[in-house]
């Protein structure tokens, strides 16, 4: 793994001697790694979301499910208006929250439990930072600004149309277009080992950005978009984004 920068990293927990524990232990976790982090603890999404430019800082999100007035859900959704694309790792004693987690893009759960919890948060920061902070692939294309590497994960779903092909790509700033004259089927199979499926003839999308597929409809998470899904892809669809949520 090549040499990092330092990592920010929020955890938002409103027992304090678990969230101490769990500021330690990522650390020590990291520490390992010679990865250099820079840990907040905060006792409440309130007191967190005080400061919406500060939460744009941050690398990594560690959120309570249960916690005082606002539970980890609302703050989730409230770090989503602002960041779409930052890690949100839930920590919960709670076992039946997983869809609602998805639904703000979470990207593990870590259950309090004093059996499994050292192994889970290993785990959990070993996939977090090979996922986010690992040198990213990209996809090496010509548009009409020119040629272009636009990261993998970045991409939401090409569309095509005719002759062109339109890649509607998530950035900090918001939403980028590039328009690429090719054929989409050139890019299907390769990009199909990074999570896209083909819903329709005319659009290839990323799984990490489906909200939900139903009614022949795949909803897009951030965008508020909803793409066609053909009916003899509809179940190839479901399962697949079944198996990108770790669903079987």
């Amino acid at each position: 793994m090549k040499e990092l920068e330092i990592i920010r990293i929020a955890v938002c927990d409103d027992e304090e001697r678990f969230r101490t524990l769990l500021m330690s232990s990522i650390k020590e976790n990291l520490d390992k790694k010679n990865i250099k982090t820079e840990i907040v603890g905060y006792e409440s999404g309130e007191k967190m979301m005080e400061s919406d430019l500060r939460v744009l800082d941050f690398d990594i999100i560690f959120l309570d499910v249960d916690m005082g007035q606002e539970d980890g859900f609302e703050t989730a959704l409230k770090i989503r208006e602002l960041s779409p694309d930052v890690p949100i790792i839930f920590v919960t004693g709670m076992l039946n929250t997983w869809n609602k987690g998805y639904e703000v893009g979470a990207f593990r759960y870590i259950i309090k439990d004093a059996n499994t919890f050292d192994t889970l948060l290993c785990e959990c920061l070993e996939a977090v930072i090979k996922t986010y902070f690992s040198e990213k692939p990209v996809l090496s294309v010509n548009c009409s600004e020119g040629k272009v590497e636009i990261p993998i994960k970045s991409i939401i779903y090409i569309e095509s149309m005719g002759h062109m092909q339109y890649y509607h790509v998530l950035s900090k700033s918001g939403m980028i277009d590039y328009n690429v004259r090719d054929r989409l089927s050139k890019y299907e199979k390769n990009l199909s080992e990074y999570g896209f499926v083909r819903i329709h003839q005319s659009f290839l999308v990323n799984t990490e950005f489906i909200k939900k597929v139903y009614n022949y409809k795949a909803e897009l998470k951030y965008i508020g978009l909803e793409l066609p899904v053909s009916r003899d892809k509809y179940k190839e669809v479901k399962s697949a984004v079944s198996t990108a949520r770790g669903v079987i």
